[in-house]
């Protein structure tokens, strides 16, 4: 016998479980990536750290996450500017930009705690 197939609701929570598992690693390489962006402040350092909050732009509203996707497009278009310039980001910027990660942990913590506690929004 075979088993019954995968309902669509299902599989939506697959995706955002799998969604939560590369949230949290693109988070664990932003903390590792910021220090070294921040003390050299050259767009070349923050590159793949805008990468990683880009990458989260879009892919989080669409799984029901919109708090991440909020943060995650407000630091997105703070930082394009300063990872594409050719000159070193000002000094002035870090405070604005510890504040927008700042606030995409705190969306990433919520949907995990949501996630934990049956609290994500699922298909419907």
């Amino acid at each position: 016998m075979s088993s019954p197939p995968e309902s669509l609701q299902d599989r939506f929570a697959a995706l955002q479980a799998a969604f939560l598992q590369q949230m949290r690693e693109r988070m664990a390489e932003i903390e590792v990536l910021w220090p070294t962006a921040r003390a050299s402040r050259n767009p070349s350092d923050l590159k793949p750290l805008y990468i990683h909050v880009h990458s989260l732009c879009g892919s989080s509203a669409p799984l029901g996450f919109p708090e991440i996707s909020e943060a995650a497009q407000h630091a997105d278009a703070f930082l394009r500017p300063l990872a594409n310039a050719s000159e070193p980001f000002p000094a002035e910027c870090i405070s604005r930009i510890e504040s927008l990660l700042e606030a995409l942990r705190m969306a990433a913590g919520n949907s995990m705690q949501d996630s934990e506690s049956g609290k994500i929004r699922t298909a419907s």
